[in-house]
Formats: C-alpha cells, sequence, structure tokens
C-alpha cells in the first residue's frame, strides 16, 4: 500500500556546509511533497570540494544497524533514492537495502521506485577514492534500479565508452542511453552532454517506451557542487508525482538552470552551492499550496491580511512608484517579472503568464519575420527559447530585421538576438544554434522538447520536413509564408495551410505537404498579390515582415493560453 505522502530514503552524504548531497536532496523533495528519511553515509564538516581540512566521520559501521531498525518498524518506501558511495563495502550495504526495502525496483512492477545516482566521477575522470572495483560494483548496482543519473563520465565509465572532449553527435548519445538501460534500468538520464549543433543538454531514454528525450540548457560560466544532486532530486520528484520522462527531464532541468542563474548574479561563491533556498517555492505544488489555504478560517483570511496587506492597501503598493525595486521574498526574477509584465497580466492572468514564462519556444529563422516574432514573444513573458538561424548579420538587413543595426554588420543574427532578448527579460533562457535546418541532420534538436515551433525559414524542404515531423509528434507550429515584394501590412493573417490563396509560397508548401501527408498546418500569409520588382532577391520594406512577425507572436501566445 502506497504512503499518503510518499516516502523516500534518501541514501547520501551529510555535510554541514556547502549546498550538496542530503541539504539538497531533504529540502528540495521535501518542498515537493514527500517525506525524505535520510540514511547518511557519511558526516562532514563542509563537503570537499574547495574546503580544507574538513573533519569526515565514516558512517559505514552504522549504515546496516540503521537500517535494521527501520525494518524492524516495517517501514514502507515509495522510493529508495542513493548518491555518492564512499567504498565497495557501502555499494554493498545499499544493494541489499534495496533488497531489503525494494518490493518491485521497477516504478511499473512494485511499490519502490528504485533511484542510483552513480556518482563516480567528472571530466573524464573517476574520483580520487573511487576504485576499479569500486566500478565494477556499481555496474552491479545499477541493475537493481529503475532509473539512474549519471553524468556524461559516469556514462562512458558504465558502459566501457571513450570519453570525449568534443561534443558528440546524436546517435551517440542514443546508443549510450540504450546500453545503459540494457544493464537494467527502465530509465537512464545522462547530464551535461555536450551535443554537437546545440550545446548542453541533459539526455534521456525510456526503455520500455523506446523514446528518447533531449533538453537543452545554457550553464552559467560558473560550476556549483550539489547541482547533480539538484537534477537528480527534482527528477525523482517529479517522476513520484507520475511525470513522464520528458516532463521530468524539462521541469529538473529549468529548476537547475533557474537556481543556478540566480546564484550567479548574485556573485554567491561557487563552493558554497546554488542559492536553492531563492527557489524552493517553485517546486512546492499548487495544489498544496491551496488546500493548505483555508479561506473560510477567518483568523486565516486575518493572517492573511496581515502578511499581505488589505486589497487597498495592496493597490497603493502597486502604484507606487519604485515598489518593485526591492526583490520579493529576496527573490530577484519574481519581482521584475511582477512588474515588467504587469500589463500583460492583466490580459492573460495569473496562470496564463505562468503558462507562457514556462513555455519553451523555438524559433527557426531570425531573419525579418523571425527576429520581430522573437521580440513580441520575449516581451509576452515567455521564459525558454532555442533560436536556430546559420546567418550573420549583412548590412542588407537593417532595413528590416529588428536586430540588424551599424554596430552589429558581421554577427551571427542568433547571438545578437539572444542578446537583446536578455536585455529586454535578464531571466530567460535562450539557447542558440548557429546551424541551418536540414532534414535528417543529427545535428537538428529533438521537437519534442519544445511547446511551440515558430517556421521563419525559406527553404521550403526544410519548411515542409519540419512540418511533417510537427504534425507526426503533436507539436503545435506556426509557418511564415511568404512576406516579400508586398506592401500592405494590413492583409496578413493567420489560416490553416489548405485555406490559403494568392501566396506563390502557400502554393508550394501545399504541394509538398500532401505527399506528405500533412493535413494541417497554421501558417501566416498574406493575399496581397506580390509586386514585380525586378531583382534577384525579394524585395522588402520594413513594415511587412515585422507585421508578419507579429502576427505569428500573437497566435503563439493565444494558442499557448487558450486551455486556461
Amino acid at each position: 500500500m502506497k504512503n499518503v505522502m510518499p516516502r523516500v530514503a534518501a541514501i547520501h552524504d551529510l555535510s554541514g556546509f556547502g549546498r550538496c548531497a542530503l541539504t539538497v536532496v531533504i529540502p528540495v523533495l521535501s518542498a515537493m511533497g514527500n517525506q525524505v528519511c535520510p540514511l547518511p553515509t557519511a558526516i562532514l564538516s563542509t563537503h570537499s570540494g574547495g574546503f580544507d581540512n574538513f573533519t569526515f566521520s565514516d558512517f559505514t559501521g552504522g549504515m546496516e544497524a540503521y537500517a535494521g531498525h527501520w525494518k524492524e518498524l516495517g517501514i514502507k518506501f515509495d522510493c529508495i533514492y542513493s548518491g555518492f558511495l564512499g567504498s565497495a563495502e557501502q555499494i554493498g550495504i545499499v544493494s541489499r537495502f534495496i533488497d531489503d526495502f525494494g518490493t518491485g525496483r521497477r516504478s511499473s512492477e512494485g511499490e519502490c521506485l528504485v533511484v542510483v545516482d552513480p556518482v563516480m566521477g567528472d571530466d573524464g575522470i573517476l574520483y580520487k577514492t573511487y576504485t576499479e572495483e569500486m566500478k565494477n560494483l556499481m555496474k552491479n548496482l545499477i541493475k537493481k534500479a529503475a532509473v539512474i543519473t549519471p553524468n556524461y563520465t559516469e556514462a562512458c565509465f558504465l558502459t566501457g565508452s571513450d570519453y570525449k572532449i568534443e561534443p558528440l553527435d546524436k546517435p551517440e548519445v542514443e546508443a549510450m542511453l540504450k546500453e545503459l538501460c540494457s544493464k537494467g534500468p527502465e530509465m537512464a538520464v545522462i547530464t551535461t552532454v555536450n551535443l554537437r549543433g546545440s550545446g548542453f543538454i541533459n539526455a534521456g531514454y525510456s526503455r520500455r517506451e523506446d523514446r528518447f528525450c533531449f533538453v537543452g540548457y545554457n550553464p552559467v560560466p560558473a560550476s556549483y557542487p550539489g547541482t547533480g544532486e539538484l537534477f537528480a532530486s527534482v527528477f525523482t520528484g517529479r517522476l513520484l508525482k507520475g511525470s513522464t520522462l520528458k516532463e521530468a527531464i524539462q521541469k529538473a532541468t529549468d529548476y537547475v538552470s533557474q537556481t543556478a542563474a540566480i546564484t550567479y548574479r548574485y556573485g554567491t561563491p561557487a563552493r558554497e552551492g546554488v542559492m536553492l533556498e531563492k527557489t524552493l517555492k517553485f517546486l512546492i505544488p499548487e495544489d498544496d499550496v491551496q488546500n493548505n489555504r483555508d479561506t473560510r478560517d477567518p483568523q486565516h483570511r486575518q493572517d492573511a491580511q496581515n502578511a499581505q496587506g488589505t486589497p487597498d492597501s495592496q493597490d497603493k503598493r502597486e502604484d507606487a512608484q519604485g515598489s518593485h525595486d526591492i526583490p520579493k521574498d529576496g527573490c530577484p526574477e519574481e519581482a521584475y517579472y511582477e512588474s515588467a509584465f504587469s500589463r500583460t497580466v492583466e490580459m492573460v492572468g495569473g496562470n496564463g503568464i505562468k503558462i507562457l514564462r514556462e513555455s519553451r519556444i523555438c524559433i527557426l529563422g531570425i531573419g525579418g519575420v523571425g527576429s520581430y516574432a522573437a521580440e513580441a514573444l520575449t516581451r509576452c513573458g515567455i521564459g525558454n527559447f532555442t533560436l536556430i538561424d546559420p546567418e550573420d548579420i549583412d548590412i542588407s538587413n537593417i532595413n528590416r530585421q529588428i536586430h540588424a543595426m551599424e554596430n552589429t554588420i558581421g554577427r551571427p543574427k542568433v547571438e545578437v538576438m539572444k542578446e537583446r532578448m536578455l536585455q529586454i527579460n535578464p531571466y530567460i533562457h535562450v539557447r542558440t544554434i548557429k546551424k541551418k535546418y536540414l532534414p535528417g541532420s543529427p545535428e537538428n534538436p529533438d521537437i519534442n522538447e519544445f511547446s511551440y515551433i515558430v517556421d521563419a525559414i525559406d527553404d521550403i524542404t526544410a519548411k515542409a520536413d519540419l512540418a511533417e515531423k510537427a504534425y507526426k509528434e503533436g507539436i503545435p507550429m506556426i509557418s511564415s509564408m511568404g512576406a516579400g515584394n508586398k506592401m500592405d501590412p494590413s492583409l496578413f493573417e493567420a489560416a490553416d495551410i489548405y485555406d490559403t490563396s494568392v501566396c506563390p509560397l502557400a502554393r508550394a508548401m501545399r504541394r509538398e505537404l500532401r505527399k506528405r501527408g500533412v493535413m494541417k498546418l497554421k501558417v501566416v500569409y498574406s493575399k496581397e498579390e506580390p509586386l514585380e520588382c525586378g531583382g534577384k532577391a525579394p524585395s522588402s520594406i520594413s513594415f511587412v515582415p515585422s507585421a508578419a512577425g507579429l502576427v505569428i507572436a500573437s497566435e503563439v501566445v493565444r494558442d499557448l493560453i487558450k486551455e486556461d
């Protein structure tokens, strides 16, 4: 029988100072609504990365008696989650613990989800305390796990693969994930993978569903201890709530990225770990928050008014100039969103802005249409972007592309657009890929990681390939049709591709999509007859592609929040 509140046996070391291991695992899983029962492997005054003369107390000798008492009490666990293990003896103890308490090691076969984070090394090197015997024992331990979360170095050691400094190709990552799952686990996630053409990603595979998931992120220019435990803890918490592999990886990636970015902006010394205290509130399930607010209780209402002020006083604070200069709850990101997007919230509502903030938009083509779409979506509060374009800004772009200026000529379009977007909202996540989208290329991102795809590229074959993939995977997508040789911005509208007329590009797309069996595709097009301008390339003027980009942004936002 499941516990009312999921109960997690967390087998990690405990450091008194420096956020890692149990000082990360306990608050994160607790905030996500789980009862955490720690089984310490060692007790340290600080963690071992960046601190000298720390004290260390090995708890190996007490672990089995500790677990034995739990067994006598008949305690049942919904999850067993192990991290760094300091000796061969400890790996053996954890293996026996799983045998005793893991009644059905797989999430689909029993009551206990077994998660092993095989903390063994980094940067291609085993930790100094790790021996060949321990490495082999860890290979046996993961056979008892439903889920494993190695970093790239650890995945290499577990599969016997060569560690590569250069970026990996997508098939290499997929092969490594399958190899890990062939050893026993149902699911494997490899963190901090440098994927060719995409940058850093966290990659997962579900053996039962035979499905991969790649989620990109932009690392901050600092290395913090404990981020591995942070990812694995959020990931585990999401699985316990019934999330899919894709959802769990995305949420964990987003949370680690957000927390690391806030920590970096505060200038916190890296060895102290990430400032998860600033972001734990984002992990608390909304339903739990609402259930704890019994508004029928007069005392609760009075307490809430005392804490937050009456509606009138709240309005006065909102109207006061500079009222958001002081970070709410010490978190500048929350204060920024409250202030910068307050008028958007009036339009879309509080849940609407939350949906936009959590959405992940891929924009292919950062030219006249794509740059304006990116600008507008950023100003709507979208929180996560992937920008794809192979070109640098040219002087001929100045007449119609929002990021094209004299001082940006010669620079990559995606990088200039990213800088502009971060000047609008410094808290968004923007991944850039300076590549051309090529059908079938392993460097293309996994479209399943996106909430919405914006196609603003010109190549018909690439547009059709992207539309086919989005159609088959059920990913919302909008495609820009022809904006060249046109003068009337008021004639742009959104429609299904099969309801379009006049536009030559739309006509060609209809033919191509019929061949591929694509039965629908939202597009933005104009019924204006193209002008005969005589140039080799389509002619353009500032107010036409910009209008198309703004119509696209409008459709994206309205589609994302229409379920709200």
